[in-house]
């Protein structure tokens, strides 16, 4: 993985791993450098802005649904009842104790203990769950926010040369994006490293709030023409990325993804303190899926009262101290959506 950036992330990160002692392949390579590897595919990339970029072989790319997939097959095998449904509402008994979860069936899910890992629509639930219980909302602790990811195909001898591509993080303010490894059949996606809010009436408080829309459109990869905002942001980006290589590169999709973004862009992994057997683990602010391999292990603590307490305070509802850092700094919150529609 490549990543231009002009503040001193690479220095830092260089140091961390020096300071954990950990092994690492590390190295900052000259822009000139860069535009003479990979087949070239980086000679007229945008690096106006800095002499050097991080470099690290062993970060790369992984189909998230591919990975999601073996996480849930492998708790199946371990004797998981894996449930599908839509959930409308938590459940209460008549103490405020959290009971379970509501289905769009009727049908009601109960457990002795609720965990919500229900990202950018948490915010949602909580508030239709109980509408007038101000304590159970999620308040100023997380919003919801969009974000938008995009592809292309390359074919024949173009993806061939195309056939090295390392990830690329371009921070600099006119690029702002990074493209992924190719796929198989030459499709390359792509994100913009901006994010939106969507604030609407919310009919069960009659509050503004941002919200994960309902519209497919909204949410799905779709092929038609995109909200025009976000196709001359594409294109900005993957021009940026790869310059004159991808002058006659059409996007073929475009996709919102929706995330629950936190100030701090830390997790939310706490239970719930004014609702017993109720937990959350949330905020993942765009950058929570590369922590898929372990993250399971302190939620499993958190809930059992185990957590070590520099996380409990770090990931806690109600935090104890902020030290005003940000863990995704390159998602930065550009608008709102309703304004582009």
């Amino acid at each position: 993985m490549l990543r231009a950036d002009p503040t001193d992330f690479g220095e830092r990160s260089l140091a961390a791993y020096q300071e954990l002692n950990y092994p690492n392949n590390s190295r900052f390579m000259s822009v000139e450098e860069i535009r003479q590897k990979w087949n070239g595919i980086f000679a007229t990339t945008n690096f106006g802005g800095v002499e050097k970029v991080l470099y690290n072989p062993n970060v790369g790319f992984a189909e998230a649904d591919h990975a999601l997939g073996a996480v849930v097959q492998a708790a199946i095998d371990y004797g998981v009842e894996y449930v599908v449904g839509e959930m409308t509402s938590l459940t209460f008994s008549t103490d405020g104790r959290c009971t379970g979860v509501e289905l769009t069936t009727g049908g009601v899910l109960t457990a002795d203990k609720i965990l919500l890992a229900t990202g950018a629509r948490t915010g949602a639930i909580l508030a239709q769950s109980a509408p007038k219980n101000k304590k159970l909302h999620i308040g100023d602790r997380m919003i919801a926010t969009g974000a938008v990811s995009f592809r292309a195909k390359v074919h024949g001898a173009q993806k061939e040369k195309f056939g090295r591509l390392p990830v690329l993080k371009n921070c600099l303010p006119q690029v702002k994006g990074e493209g992924m490894s190719i796929l198989p059949d030459g499709t390359i996606k792509f994100n913009c490293d901006l994010c939106f809010t969507n604030y609407v009436d919310f009919p069960a408080t009659g509050e503004r709030m941002s919200v994960a829309p309902d519209s497919s459109a909204l949410n799905v990869w779709t092929e038609s023409r995109f909200i025009k905002y976000f196709e001359d942001r594409a294109r900005r980006t993957i021009d940026g990325l790869h310059g004159d290589e991808v002058k006659n590169v059409e996007i073929d999709g475009y996709r919102m993804c929706w995330d629950a973004s936190t100030p701090t862009h830390d997790f939310l992994i706490t239970p719930h303190p004014h609702c017993q057997n109720l937990f959350v683990a949330t905020g993942g602010s765009f950058h929570g899926w590369k922590f898929l391999p372990v993250i399971g292990d302190y939620v499993a603590d958190m809930m059992n009262g185990t957590l070590a307490e520099e996380y409990a305070d770090r990931w806690a509802w109600d935090k104890q101290s902020d030290d005003g850092h940000s863990a995704n700094p390159t998602y930065q919150i550009a608008g709102d959506l309703q304004d582009w529609l």
